[in-house]
């Protein structure tokens, strides 16, 4: 059974994923910082409210800067995916993780 959050208070979530998005797009690591600590906030709201939902669960690991507790949460969102039998927010948790992976390659080969 899939486990859902109520779109209004998902839109929340986009709109604050979006601030800090914007944020790091400007450059500028004091908003980037704020709106981060914002969205994190806004998640931990969300986990109080519904428990721990893959897709919030993922969303913190997006937006986590320290690559191993990103994967950390990434992966505990995969199992979390897989559980509740959710094979999109599945496919979009691989996702992430190839990424962060690729990214982290990224680092190893400039390094």
């Amino acid at each position: 059974m899939k486990h859902r959050v109520l779109k209004s208070d998902w839109l929340s979530v986009v709109d604050a994923a979006c601030e800090v998005t914007n944020a790091v797009m400007m450059e500028d690591p004091v908003l980037s910082a704020s709106k981060r600590v914002s969205l994190m906030d806004l998640l931990d709201e969300l986990q109080r409210k519904y428990g721990e939902r893959a897709v919030i669960t993922a969303t913190r690991g997006d937006f986590l800067e320290d690559p191993v507790e990103a994967k950390i949460c990434l992966e505990r969102a995969l199992d979390l995916a897989r559980a509740d039998g959710d094979s999109q927010e599945e496919i979009q948790i691989l996702d992430s993780l190839k990424h962060l992976d690729l990214k982290a390659a990224g680092h190893l080969a400039e390094g």
